[in-house]
Parts: C-alpha cells; sequence; structure tokens
C-alpha cells in the first residue's frame, strides 16, 4: 500500500491546490474519502433508544488511538453534538460521542461510491458540573437573575440548570477536556469524566451585555445584547498549539460594537489563552488578532461568512473553516458559494489583548473596529489568510457522487460543516502528509427527533451525519514555538521639552506581538513612582520644578523587559487659558455679597491671562448664610470646597482648584457681632500687584482691577454658581 501512495503523487501533483508566498508549501491533494451515518440513528445515552445522535460541532481525534494496517487507518472520534433539536427550546443534554473509525483513503480519479470511511457511535457521556453531578441543558440560556455563567430560568424545562451550547473541543494530556460554548461565550475545562473543573470566561468586549455601560450581563441566545458577541455567534472554534502552551478560540462573528449586528460587518477575533497550569497567567488572554472574513455568506455577497473551526499547527498557523449559511438542511432551491478551508498566520498581525478594543461598549476609552470594510486603524494589522481548500469543488465532489446541485438530494452538500481534524498519514517519502477529517452538523435533522426519551420534534429533510477525508501537506506543524520577544514601549508625555507645573498623566504606549504586557512601572530621576498592572498604563502625580529623566519599564508575561525614558523641563505655574462661569457667586448669599458685587462690576464671564493670576480672596464673618429660595442654607465654603471634602467651619483655612484655573484661597477670623466683615482682596501679576481693603459698599464699587480680569461682556443677571 506504501508503494500504492508513492507511486499516486504524481496523480495528485496534476490536481493539486497549491499554496504561495508566505504559505508556500501548502498543498491541497484532494478529497479522497466520504463516510456516512444515518440520521435516525440514536446514541448510546440509557438503553440506546432515548436520544437521537447529533452530528459534529466539532471534534477531536485521539492520536494515541491511532492504528495503521495495510493503507488502513482506524481510531477513535470524539464527537461533540451542540444544544439539540429546537435551537434551544428543548432540554437537550449536553454531552460527548465517542466513535470508533476506520479509513481507507482513495486516491484514484475515477468516480467510485462512498464508504471509504466507516465510523460508529460506541459510548455517550453526558457533561456534568457542581457536587451533585447535575447534567447541563441545551436550554436557553434567558436567566436574568445577575447570572455570572450561561443558565436556564428556574421555572422553564431547563430546571434552572446550567445552560451549554458546545461548539469547540480540545483533548487535554490528562484525558480531559476543553470545551468552548456559544451561550457565555465561555470555555470550560472539564476532567476525563466530563465533570466541570474550571470555567474562563473571556474580555468584557465579548461578554453579551444588555444596556448602557455598566450593562447586565444577558447570556440567551433570542436576542442580540447590546455590547459583545452576537446571539447564537460565540466561541465556536478551539484549538491547542502542539506545544500545549496556548489554547486558541475563535469568534464566529464580529462583536455587536464591531458590526456583528447585521451581516456586512468583517472584522472577528482570534484568542489566545495561556494553557499552561503553571504560568503566571494561566486562563487569561495573552494574544488577540483581527481576522476579516470574506462576504459570501449568502447569493448576493452582501453577509459575512461565519468561521466554524480552527486548528493550530503551531504557534502562529492555522487552519480555519469559513462557510456561508447555505446547503441540505438550509433553505431549498440555492446552491452553496462558499465552504472552504483557509490557511492564517498572526505572525505578521496586530496583538490587541488587553486594550481599549477588549472593553465593553460605552465604556471609558473604549474603542471597537469598524462595523465595515477591511480598513482597519493605523497600526493595526490583521491576521493574514489565504484560500486553501474548497468544499464546493464540483470535480472532487462528483468523484464521491456528491453534488451542491439547488435540486437537493441526500448526496446534496449540507450547510453546516463544523468539525476539523487531522490525522498523521507517517508516509515516509511525504512526511508533511496528513489526512485532514471534516464533520457536518446536522442540526438533528432526522425525520422524528427523540430527547430524554421522547419525541422534540420532526423534519421535513433528513440530514445525514458525514465525514469527509482530504489528503493535504502541511509543513511547519510543529511544536517548537519562536524565542519571547521583548515588548515595545514608548512615553507619553506633554510634547516639547518644557512643561508647565501642575497634574501630569504619566503614560507608557505598550504592545507585545506575542503577548501581553503584565506590568509597567515608572521612574522620576531613578525613583520608582509606582506601577500599574493593566491598561491604560497609567500613573498621575505631581512633578516638582526642574529637569527631569523620566524612564517606563515593561515587563511581559514571559519575563521579557523593555524600557524607555525621556527628559523634560518642570517649569512654574500651570494655569493656561480658561473660560468659567465663577462657581458659588449669589447675590442672596449675604456672606459672599462683597465678592459678588465686586465680581459683579466686571463681568459674568471670566477671562484669565495665561499663567498671569494668582488670585487670593479672603473674608471673615460671623454670621450664617441666608436660606437660598428653595430654603435649603448653603454652606459657607461651597465655592472653596473641593468636591466630597466635607463642611469646615469658616474660620479655617479652605481651599478650591477647577482644572487649569487659578488657586483661590479663603481664610479670615471671626469679628465681633455687628461689626461689618473685612473683604481682603489680592490680585498678582508680572505687571501689577493691588491690595485692597474695602469697609463699605461705596468703596466696593469702585473697585475694577483691570489688569487682570477683562470684560467681555456686561448682564445685569445675578452671578450664578454652576
Amino acid at each position: 500500500m506504501l508503494l500504492r501512495k508513492i507511486l499516486s503523487i504524481p496523480i495528485f501533483a496534476a490536481s493539486a491546490t497549491l499554496a504561495f508566498g508566505q504559505f508556500a508549501g501548502f498543498v491541497n491533494k484532494g478529497l479522497v474519502g466520504v463516510g456516512r451515518v444515518p440520521a435516525a440513528t440514536f446514541d448510546k445515552a440509557g438503553d440506546g433508544r432515548q436520544d437521537t445522535l447529533g452530528g459534529f460541532s466539532a471534534m477531536a481525534i485521539d492520536t494515541n488511538s491511532l492504528v495503521y494496517t495495510a493503507g488502513r487507518i482506524s481510531g477513535r472520534i470524539v464527537g461533540l453534538p451542540d444544544r439539540g433539536f429546537g435551537d434551544g427550546a428543548t432540554d437537550f443534554r449536553p454531552r460527548l460521542e465517542m466513535y470508533d473509525f476506520v479509513i481507507s483513503p482513495y486516491y484514484g480519479e475515477s468516480p467510485v461510491a462512498q464508504g471509504q470511511i466507516t465510523f460508529t457511535n460506541t459510548a455517550t457521556v453526558l457533561f456534568r458540573y457542581g457536587s451533585e453531578g447535575l447534567p447541563y441543558t441545551g436550554f436557553d440560556a434567558a436567566n436574568t437573575n445577575a447570572p455570572v455563567v450561561p443558565q436556564s430560568p428556574a421555572g422553564s424545562i431547563g430546571g434552572g440548570r446550567r445552560s451549554l451550547d458546545a461548539e469547540g473541543l480540545v483533548l487535554t494530556a490528562d484525558g480531559g477536556y476543553w470545551v468552548s460554548d456559544e451561550y457565555g461565550p465561555a470555555m470550560f475545562r472539564f476532567n476525563s469524566e466530563a465533570r466541570l473543573m474550571e470555567t474562563i470566561l473571556p474580555p468584557a468586549a465579548l461578554l453579551p451585555a444588555q444596556g448602557s455601560f455598566p450593562g447586565r450581563l444577558n447570556f440567551t441566545g433570542n436576542s442580540a445584547p447590546t455590547s459583545g458577541r452576537r446571539n447564537n455567534r460565540g466561541l465556536e472554534g478551539l484549538s491547542l498549539t502542539p506545544d500545549g502552551k496556548r489554547l486558541v478560540a475563535f469568534l464566529q462573528s464580529p462583536t455587536i460594537q464591531d458590526g456583528g449586528a447585521g451581516g456586512l460587518g468583517r472584522n472577528t477575533r482570534i484568542l489566545q489563552l495561556d494553557a499552561d497550569p503553571a504560568s503566571a497567567t494561566y486562563g487569561k488572554v495573552v494574544a488577540e488578532h483581527v481576522y476579516q472574513l470574506t462576504l459570501n455568506g449568502n447569493t448576493t455577497t452582501n453577509t459575512h461568512t461565519p468561521v466554524s473551526e480552527v486548528v493550530a499547527l503551531n504557534a502562529s498557523t492555522f487552519l480555519v473553516l469559513e462557510r456561508d449559511g447555505i446547503g441540505r438542511g438550509a433553505t431549498p432551491g440555492l446552491s452553496p458559494t462558499y465552504k472552504r478551508i483557509v490557511l492564517a498566520s498572526t505572525a505578521p498581525a496586530s496583538n490587541i489583548a488587553g486594550t481599549a478594543y477588549d472593553l465593553e461598549r460605552g465604556a471609558p476609552g473604549q474603542i471597537s473596529l469598524p462595523n465595515t470594510g477591511t480598513t482597519l486603524p493605523e497600526g493595526i494589522t490583521p491576521v493574514a489568510r489565504q484560500d486553501f481548500v474548497d468544499l464546493l469543488d464540483a470535480t472532487q465532489l462528483a468523484k464521491f457522487g456528491l453534488n451542491t446541485s439547488t435540486n437537493q438530494d441526500v448526496n446534496s452538500l449540507s450547510e453546516k460543516w463544523e468539525a476539523i481534524s487531522l490525522i498523521p498519514l507517517k508516509d515516509p517519502a511525504n512526511p508533511d502528509d496528513y489526512l485532514m477529517l471534516l464533520g457536518n452538523d446536522n442540526d438533528f435533522k432526522s425525520d422524528v427527533v427523540y430527547h430524554n426519551g421522547v419525541p422534540v420534534g420532526t423534519n421535513a429533510v433528513q440530514v445525514d451525519i458525514m465525514l469527509l477525508a482530504y489528503r493535504v501537506t502541511l509543513p511547519g506543524v510543529s511544536t517548537v514555538r519562536a524565542a519571547n520577544a521583548a515588548p515595545t514601549i514608548a512615553i507619553s508625555l506633554p510634547s516639547g521639552n518644557s512643561y508647565a507645573q501642575g497634574a501630569l498623566p504619566f503614560t507608557a504606549t505598550v504592545a507585545d506581538t506575542d503577548g501581553i504586557v503584565v506590568k509597567v512601572e515608572f521612574f522620576e530621576d531613578g525613583v520608582k513612582l509606582g506601577e500599574d498592572t493593566a491598561f491604560p498604563w497609567v500613573w498621575n502625580f505631581n512633578p516638582t520644578v526642574g529637569t527631569h529623566t523620566y524612564r517606563v519599564v515593561a515587563t511581559d508575561n514571559s519575563g521579557a523587559v523593555s524600557e524607555a525614558s525621556r527628559s523634560i523641563n518642570v517649569t512654574a505655574g500651570n494655569i493656561g487659558t480658561l473660560h468659567h462661569r465663577i462657581p458659588g457667586l449669589r447675590r442672596r448669599h449675604r456672606w459672599l455679597s462683597p465678592l459678588g458685587r465686586l465680581f459683579r462690576r466686571c463681568c459674568q464671564d471670566w477671562h484669565f491671562d495665561q499663567r498671569a493670576v494668582q488670585l487670593q480672596l479672603g473674608q471673615c464673618s460671623g454670621r450664617r448664610p441666608r436660606p437660598d429660595r428653595g430654603g435649603h442654607r448653603q454652606p459657607r465654603a461651597h465655592l472653596h470646597q473641593r468636591p466630597g471634602q466635607p463642611h469646615r467651619h469658616p474660620r479655617h483655612r479652605r481651599r478650591a482648584h477647577l482644572p487649569g484655573a487659578p488657586r483661590l484661597r479663603l481664610r479670615g477670623r471671626h469679628r465681633r457681632p455687628g461689626r461689618r466683615p473685612a473683604v481682603f482682596v489680592g490680585v498678582e501679576c508680572a505687571q501689577v500687584r493691588v491690595s485692597l481693603r474695602h469697609a463699605s459698599s461705596r468703596q466696593r464699587r469702585q473697585l475694577h482691577p483691570r489688569p487682570i480680569l477683562h470684560r467681555e461682556r456686561r448682564s445685569r443677571r445675578p452671578l450664578q454658581r454652576d
């Protein structure tokens, strides 16, 4: 049989599809096998007559079970059906399906009958959680009572149990499973008995939140959220890099804020999570890249093609299954337009993990990806992609009696192809050759569907569970990971080399191509000011006057360190030009009447010359303020009191500082009852220093500090407090 393989290679070369550019060496040698199981088959739950067997939303090959004999390959497949019949309307118990399979690839060119792949369901294992081992439900996760994970309503047929719409599957080295779902979207780790061990949720940008920020989590699949994943378009694909270090999760469609609500959004995301239990960032997203979809989702090419599965070939190269929504089981009378395996590389792509793109819609500083088109913001590079295997190749399909005809029959290609798995061929002449298995999700399209031993629905069109096998050459499948790249970092400080003294936001702009920055430290003249451990990497402080050297040091999740520094000269004063209505000045506030009369002589809107004014206001009064028109007494220190600062007795010093405005200081002491309060006003600038004491209203009306306070307009209205 090995000789037969070697001799057949020229035949493959004549009809092979070759990749090019950065994907040079990848070769599609064509379809070599087809197998099917009737839609009406029951699985092994209960007595074997309880539940209709579901198709492949995902599958994984147990490589330890593979046996190579006389040109045939046998082994075990672990299959994953989704949430059951009716799109979340039934109490289907999510599960794993175990299959024994045998593949005898057909390498000829002439037409042949199907049957090169045989697979038989041998066992069914239900997913369970909690100390009581409760089974999950496929019923809609419509519990809105502050859920933290997808859960069915208490009064529903789901019985308040946790909901699971399983879509992605990975086998772990210890015999357990990673599963991704659409309701969350979330990732769950189960042990070898399918009991829940841990739950990981993605960044806030992907979680379904309802309402304005901060929204309320709502995991239902029946309606779209305000922010996060599109309903029924969660983490559809899941894979583990060959070195076991990264868990790769693929969002099926763009988020709502990235244009996922309609059909024209094209920017979805690939997440990479740290899967090393010994790592400090275990379970966290350490890389996130933008993957751009096609618009071949329908016959009029105005709907994006959702992603159904991903397989990691190495740390940066992936097989991606992208497809339309057309085929047997969907709208009849249409022919599919796009079902392909795509080669994808994150090597040139920008890592947006831990940035403003990961925030919930409406959060301060949040950024969304473009809702349409493929033009991304400056500095963001998408994943490189190239079409590789066309599942709609009419010649390849016809060889095995399959078709894409609008006049659909049992051999018409079904709508949902959602599973990929690889089997190494171990061909010495072609060491990079694999069998690529593709499985369909038949959506339980049996004539009569059974869940938990009772019929729950019927289907006019039946769709068998099928497997296709392609022979492909995949160079670069490797456990070797490139050396960790250090993060890049830059300091964001005021432009120029000089800064007027005041509050200074010390900001670091960081990026990491193959991981995330976990810590940024801020230094002034070698002295550590502090550190930040999350975006937006800012340290706020007030620098002293003088020339300082500022340095930032960034550390990534693998321990690599980068730093940047910059020197600036801090000068005295940071008043700036300000147009501001002076707060707190009301004619009816008797204790402020001297100031009110003084300021009303000038204007209602004040203009402070840049870096020119330092204004000190002082008064003393033994009288309590009059009630305002609403009957409420106004605190004496309201003008000078900072937000949140408790009220103080007027004899104490009270200060206020409006952003960018002069500092106002109020000081004074009590006078004997019946005496007019004394008010001291000092106005300073480079040219004028005025110090006046006013003892009468006539003198106060004559005051007019024109050198500093410029009249912009006169108004008869009293000044109002903002």
